[in-house]
């Protein structure tokens, strides 16, 4: 009788281990968690239009990190408020930016993958008036910020293959091997 108690015991035993462990840690965050991410983005566009550098500055964590597009690494919400002036002052004053949320991608509760496009108005002929980006967010003291990201301005349009050719060319005639 002894021998059939015995698996008995092990499953409550099992059962009760299993009741007293933490709960698993959540996957996702909250639809208010996602929103408060999308709204990063509407923020960082309102504080780069408004060439606000502090508010921009407050979007982004103390231990925040990029790699711009030429290579220059920025380290530390302190940087970002510092490099935002020498930034406006190299681009037009009219110069407007629209950006939106495309994904939020979840690694757990208090971090995401978000990416996105931003569009630039009032660009010169020839600076880029648009792109992508890609950020990690981090959820701290329940303010959603920004931990890292890259950005990258879209290559310019490709002219149509029949603009890229003058027209009245035609291809070259080989040139025959026979005497004229």
């Amino acid at each position: 009788m002894r021998h059939h108690s015995l698996p008995r015991l092990a499953c409550l035993t099992a059962l009760a281990l299993a009741a007293c462990a933490p709960p698993p840690a959540a996957t996702t965050g909250t639809a208010a968690d996602e929103q408060a991410i999308r709204d990063v983005t509407t923020k960082y566009a309102a504080a780069f239009n408004n060439r606000d550098a502090k508010a921009l500055a407050a979007l982004v964590a103390e231990d925040y990190e990029d790699v711009d597009p030429t290579g220059k690494h920025t380290q530390g919400r302190s940087a970002v408020e510092s490099g935002a002036a020498p930034m406006w002052a190299q681009l037009p004053k009219d110069l407007k930016m629209t950006a939106g949320t495309t994904y939020v991608k979840w690694l757990d509760a208090t971090h995401a993958i978000a990416g996105g496009t931003y569009q630039m108005a009032g660009t010169p002929a020839g600076m880029p008036n648009h792109g992508a980006w890609m950020a990690v967010a981090v959820k701290k003291d329940s303010t959603w910020l920004v931990a890292s990201s890259i950005g990258a301005d879209a290559p310019p349009d490709m002219p149509a293959p029949d603009a890229r050719k003058p027209k009245g060319e035609t291809k070259a005639k080989p040139k025959s091997k026979g005497k004229p």
